[in-house]
C-alpha cells in the first residue's frame, strides 16, 4: 500500500473544498491518464489518496483544474516503487548456554 499527500495552495495559503484528482502514467510513453480518484481538500488545503500498488514502479500527480477564481495547475511526478519486504526471523526454541 502506499499513500500520496498534497496542499493545494495559492500564495503559499491552503484553499479548502477544492477537488484534486489523480493522474497516472505508464512506462510506455508520457501521456497522463486520469487513475479515477479525487477528493476534495481539507480547510488546511491537504489532501490524501492511497493506492494499493500493481506494479513494480508507478508515476503520478495531483491535478487541479481549476475555476473561476484559480487557475489549473498540477504537482510534480510523484514515482512509487515497490519494494521486497525482508521477512521477519523466526524465533528459534534453542536456548544459548549461560556463561
Amino acid at each position: 500500500k502506499a499513500s500520496i499527500v498534497g496542499k493545494l495552495r495559492s500564495h503559499k495559503d491552503g484553499l479548502a473544498g477544492e477537488t484534486v484528482s489523480v493522474e497516472q502514467r505508464t512506462g510506455k510513453g508520457n501521456v497522463w491518464t486520469d487513475a479515477g480518484q479525487s477528493a476534495t481538500t481539507d480547510a488546511d488545503g491537504k489532501v490524501t489518496f492511497a493506492f494499493v500498488q500493481s506494479d513494480k514502479k508507478e508515476q503520478y500527480r495531483l491535478v487541479f483544474a481549476g475555476d473561476s477564481t484559480y487557475r489549473k495547475s498540477h504537482s510534480g511526478t510523484v514515482t512509487i516503487t515497490r519494494t521486497k519486504v525482508k521477512p521477519t526471523p523466526t524465533p528459534s526454541d534453542s536456548q544459548t548456554p549461560a556463561p
